[in-house]
């Protein structure tokens, strides 16, 4: 007497089935699906070095108007000092005087930084 398991196999066709050809289009599916994956990846890298080029436009924006707004707080300096000294002020002792030169030194600074990200987006080819 044959077990059911025998009875199943018995019943099915006795036929070898050659694979190969689903096999390759398996891969091939594979493929395209890992060449999408990979577009979209660099999608990414694209649209990242997009923004980069946006932030370095801004940042060179910024920079320039900080330069020319600099040149003429710095003008109007060396006039408050020349006129405070024609009539006998030292306008170092002037706290507002005092006030401008640390606004001068930090603008200075954040001039720098900004350059320095300027030339690291630069580097990076944005």
């Amino acid at each position: 007497m044959k077990s059911r398991l025998e009875k199943v196999y018995s019943k099915m066709p006795n036929k070898k089935v050659d694979l190969k050809a689903q096999k390759v289009a398996l891969g091939a599916s594979d493929m395209y699906q890992n060449a999408v994956d990979g577009s979209k990846s660099l999608r990414m890298i694209y649209d990242s070095n997009s923004e980069l080029s946006n932030i370095k436009a801004t940042y060179q924006s910024g920079v320039e108007i900080a330069k020319d707004w600099l040149v003429s707080l710095e003008s109007d300096m060396d006039d408050f000092s020349q006129k405070a000294n024609e009539l006998g002020i030292d306008p170092n002792n002037q706290d507002f005087y005092q006030y401008s030169k640390q606004v001068v030194e930090e603008a200075e600074s954040t001039i720098r930084y900004g350059e320095d990200v300027i030339n690291a987006l630069n580097s990076l080819g944005a």
